[in-house]
């Protein structure tokens, strides 16, 4: 599971995920995930709170990740 504050799309998180793809994809017990902020502009300071993925967003997804 990959996670980052930048958009999902073209983000790191996008490059990351496609290396491991390549390289160990035969490897892995289950499919590569990746949480990211919202593919949006990102909000004034009073709003970013609502972007990042927080505490409850990454249990949620190693949650998933685990029950595969």
């Amino acid at each position: 599971m990959i996670v980052h504050e930048a958009a999902q799309s073209f983000g790191v998180g996008a490059e990351i995920m496609a290396l491991v793809n390549e390289e160990a994809f035969l490897y892995l017990e289950a499919p590569p995930t990746r949480l990211a902020g919202f593919d949006t502009i990102v909000p004034l300071p009073m709003g970013e709170d609502l972007y990042y993925p927080d505490a409850d967003r990454v249990h949620h997804y190693i949650k998933k990740v685990v029950e595969f």
